[in-house]
């Protein structure tokens, strides 16, 4: 797998006309060959603005191609990064619950109801967290999806965790976790720590 990062300076983002989160969005799929036949194979984090320069975090199977603008930086990741038993996360999703008559996607949005939810997520990927669980709410993300313009909650929840299936655990960093991956949700920030304490 491949991690790289992506640093796009006001001049960039303006050239580029990069002002929304579908702009974003559109931004990080033109780094990638399309391909109808390949489904998609990439996750992205926008990490915002800090000091007048974006970041862009993406984990791919393929080197992104260079965009038009900004720097790009990548590295490959070897089976070795993944055979920790503990890793500091960070992880922006978007909880959302079934409603049980319209079967809609519903915002979770109460912090115990959102820890009870992270931690069914946690287990069924093969990790769990054992340390405190900082959730963080953050500004709603507000794309585009065919025709319509859509509104998702986004919360980001760190700490650390313990790798409980390993086989599920390289599964879920691949491919990531929750809805809205195509927005920006679901990609694993981790790093390894040899002491959980």
């Amino acid at each position: 797998m491949i991690l790289s990062r992506v640093r796009l300076s006001a001049r960039d983002c303006a050239v580029r006309r990069i002002y929304s989160d579908y702009d974003i969005h559109r931004f990080v799929y033109s780094m990638f060959i399309d391909d109808s036949h390949v489904k998609r194979d990439f996750l992205f984090c926008d990490e915002g603005v800090s000091r007048g320069i974006r970041s862009i975090v993406i984990f791919s199977k393929r080197i992104p191609q260079k965009p038009e603008v900004g720097i790009l930086e990548y590295k490959l990741l070897d089976d070795m990064y993944f055979s920790h038993t503990y890793y500091q996360f960070s992880i922006k999703l978007n909880p959302v619950r079934k409603d049980s008559v319209s079967r809609e996607r519903i915002p979770i949005t109460d912090k115990l109801e959102l820890q009870e939810w992270f931690g069914r997520l946690s287990v069924r990927n093969g990790f769990q967290s054992c340390a405190e669980l900082v959730i963080e709410r953050k500004e709603p993300v507000i794309t585009k999806k065919k025709q319509f313009m859509i509104t998702l909650s986004s919360f980001v929840f760190s700490g650390i965790m313990e790798i409980i299936d390993k086989e599920k655990f390289i599964i879920a960093v691949e491919n990531g976790l929750g809805h809205g991956k195509a927005f920006g949700f679901g990609l694993m920030k981790i790093l390894p720590v040899e002491n959980k304490k």
